[in-house]
């Protein structure tokens, strides 16, 4: 049981580093609301990913599971070189529209309470298909795991570890207090004037870098 538990932890802590998630969080710990949009957004995060990872550990999803977790190698590859070129055609759009992204990053204002919340759900239902990573985890915790009490815990085990730097990032802005605030205020305008370049160049290197191991893959 133990070696389980090490084994979804550390499953949790990879998954963890994940820009889809870690991004948006640094980009709401330097608006307005900091610590609220983080708050809203980690739990947004969580609810998603638990609530996703009991459906398919308690529910119907575990035949899914067993499929999923072992996906045909061939179709792993189509995968990538699909995603990487998507990524290039959007870091292309990117790049021709920056101008007018750089504008609405500078009047950016959250103007819904629930917002960042709805965010973190949207993310995380968008990820959980294509969450391989967690899959072999839960089935992990189907096959190891004897009992529902185990299963549940290790499952929120999984989603505390994998919320582990959004709850490190929100513990940061608890006891920064205003000079944390100050330095987030000078951090976004820097933030502001740099990602409308430096974005479209990074997720065009890194498309560039998934459709070329995709495609030589699959030759």
């Amino acid at each position: 049981m133990l070696l389980l538990v090490a084994l979804v932890a550390s499953v949790g802590f990879v998954d963890s580093i994940n820009p889809s998630t870690v991004v948006p969080a640094l980009l709401y710990a330097l608006g307005d609301h900091a610590r609220r949009d983080v708050a809203e957004f980690t739990a947004g995060v969580f609810a998603t990913s638990t609530l996703g990872g009991l459906l398919l550990v308690f529910g119907p999803g575990q035949a899914l599971l067993a499929i999923v977790s072992h996906p045909r190698p061939r179709v792993v590859h189509a995968i990538e070189a699909g995603a990487g070129l998507l990524l290039i055609a959007v870091a292309l759009f990117l790049w021709l529209t920056r101008a007018r992204v750089g504008q609405r990053l500078a009047q950016h204002r959250v103007r819904r309470r629930n917002r960042a919340f709805v965010l973190g759900v949207a993310i995380m239902a968008t990820e959980l298909p294509t969450a391989v990573p967690y899959f072999g985890a839960l089935v992990a915790v189907v096959e190891g795991a004897h009992s529902d009490v185990a299963r549940l815990l290790l499952v929120l085990l999984y989603n505390v570890v994998f919320a582990a730097p959004l709850l490190a990032l929100l513990a940061v802005l608890a006891v920064s207090g205003e000079r944390g605030a100050k330095f987030a205020a000078a951090a976004r305008i820097r933030l502001v004037q740099l990602a409308p370049t430096v974005f479209p160049i990074v997720l065009a290197l890194f498309g560039a870098a998934l459709a070329a191991i995709g495609i030589v893959k699959l030759s």
